[in-house]
């Protein structure tokens, strides 16, 4: 295919060799006005399911890209060459499909993308999905979808929807490394783009996904670590998006909490303050930044010189006793995490400026995403041992992609 699709299929696969051909066909079956690929990333599968694909990539060879499947590198490294394909593909929409899942319904494609062609503010569009037993029984996933989701409704339990069902605008796609400490992807990626507008539906079935003894779901590793994962999963999106929902985060938090086994603690012991009075309204850039930091993010802003609002919280200050703050400040942080923060983030001088006065030098690394001469850099450093000043807005993409990975590299993330 030589022009930009307008919508590029996600699809991963490991020995679906019983699955894969209906997974296609349901995509390549598909009766659309516009253009679309399919990106199937088949991981070493060690049966018959590579083989199978290239058998489609030949029968449409403008529509389907294959990619290498000489080695197996795990399902969050295989779904992540997927997902940068077809981001690199162009396209406008990105719709997902598992490679034993299909599409039961032709026209599903068009009438999603129609809801998003018709209106900007809507992020997302999902539908109903039936569940396929091995035994061959069958039964609707929801017996009634809303059709229309807010943020505040994709902050749930359990999906609200299934991952078959869901296309969505290619410009707001992140998928940070630390989502492989997840199994609950999905929950993830629904509240990240319900953010950005309301997700639209419709109520009825258009996929089948497939309960096997293989699924994610069905394995004895996903039932043990289901609410570990799940405190791991909110407390992560927590501060990551708007946060007049905390409060509704802390509920989901200390329900799962108090089912799980206490493993959450080992992938949250890093934690980070970010300063914004207008979080909402941050650049798309910046929102990605959060997002992509592996590390639990407390959003605070200054409200005046006596007090600071953390996440949905207001804490008061002394603007006259420093020495009392820090000691207030230290007791703001463990009411919200359970990890001393170890990096403040910036977005403007001011915030910094009031920070240092009501509260002073702390133990903690200090990020500011704005530019600051070398002789007041090198002032700062006197109170601030490490400090580092970045001209954020002039860099290009490439450049903040590196500066997240180096930092979670450096912070104990490693890829995989």
């Amino acid at each position: 295919m030589t022009d930009t699709p307008m919508l590029a299929v996600y699809m991963i696969t490991y020995n679906h060799q019983d699955y894969i051909d209906q997974a296609i066909s349901s995509v390549m079956n598909q009766k659309t006005n516009f253009s679309f690929q399919l990106f199937i990333g088949d991981d070493a599968s060690t049966d018959g399911t590579f083989q199978k694909c290239l058998h489609w990539r030949e029968k449409y060879p403008d529509q389907i890209v294959l990619l290498d499947a000489s080695v197996n590198v795990g399902v969050f490294a295989n779904a992540g060459r997927v997902f940068d394909a077809c981001i690199q593909s162009g396209a406008k929409y990105i719709a997902l499909l598992e490679g034993d899942d299909y599409w039961s319904d032709p026209y599903k494609l068009q009438r999603q993308i129609d809801i998003l062609e018709s209106d900007d503010n809507i992020a997302g569009s999902y539908h109903n999905t039936e569940f396929l037993y091995s035994d061959g029984k069958q039964k609707p996933m929801k017996k009634s979808l809303p059709t229309v989701l807010q943020l505040k409704d994709v902050i749930s339990k359990y999906a609200p929807f299934h991952t078959s069902s869901f296309v969505f605008r290619a410009k707001h796609f992140c998928r940070p490394s630390w989502f492989k400490k997840i199994d609950s992807v999905d929950l993830a990626m629904y509240v990240w783009h319900a953010q950005f507008g309301r997700l639209e539906g419709i109520n009825e079935v258009m996929s089948v996904y497939r309960i096997h003894a293989s699924s994610l779901t069905a394995s004895e590793n996903h039932r043990v670590n289901f609410d570990d994962r799940r405190v791991v999963l909110h407390r992560m999106m927590r501060g990551k998006i708007d946060h007049v929902n905390d409060d509704q985060y802390m509920k989901l938090i200390q329900f799962h909490e108090q089912n799980s086994l206490g493993e959450w603690r080992k992938n949250l012991q890093k934690s980070i303050v970010f300063f914004s009075p207008f979080l909402e309204h941050l650049p798309m850039d910046v929102k990605s930044f959060r997002m992509s930091l592996d590390a639990e993010i407390i959003n605070c802003s200054i409200v005046d010189e006596t007090q600071i609002r953390a996440q949905n919280r207001s804490y008061r200050y002394n603007k006259h006793f420093v020495f009392w703050n820090k000691w207030q400040w230290k007791r703001m942080m463990s009411d919200l995490t359970q990890s001393t923060p170890h990096t403040l983030v910036f977005i403007r001088e001011e915030d910094f400026r009031a920070f240092k006065k009501l509260v002073g030098p702390i133990n903690a690394k200090v990020i500011l995403l704005y530019p600051i001469p070398l002789e007041n850099l090198i002032d700062e450093k006197k109170r601030f041992v490490d400090i580092i000043s970045l001209d954020w807005n002039n860099w290009d993409d490439t450049s903040k992609l590196e500066f997240v990975r180096n930092w979670n590299l450096l912070n104990g993330d490693r890829e995989e």
